[in-house]
């Protein structure tokens, strides 16, 4: 029920958007963990030395965030996604970004 902007438009193998299954892939260090974007619930906090993972589900997903070893959790915390780390997948086939 989000909209998360992507860097550039999926194109599946038949060259169109429509596909049977599709899934968003973002690496934890692309997640941004602050005061604005989505709601999250944090479920438990890793420190592991110069960074912190962050566990937390977003509208029953799981995900991960990474920040640094001093920053700490907003008490309400929400998440945003660096474009650039956004991968799409179709059918469990990573597709290529068009303009």
């Amino acid at each position: 029920s989000q909209r998360i902007e992507l860097p550039g438009v999926p194109k599946t193998a038949s060259g169109n958007t429509g596909a049977g299954s599709i899934e968003l892939g973002i690496r934890p260090e692309y997640v941004r963990l602050g005061r604005d974007g989505m709601a999250v619930k944090v479920s438990k906090v890793e420190d592991v030395g110069r960074h912190k993972v962050v566990r937390a589900s977003l509208e029953g997903r799981e995900i991960a965030a990474v920040i640094g070893e001093d920053d700490t959790v907003p008490a309400d915390p929400k998440v945003s996604f660096d474009p650039a780390g956004i991968n799409i997948y179709a059918d469990s086939w990573r597709v290529e970004m068009g303009a």
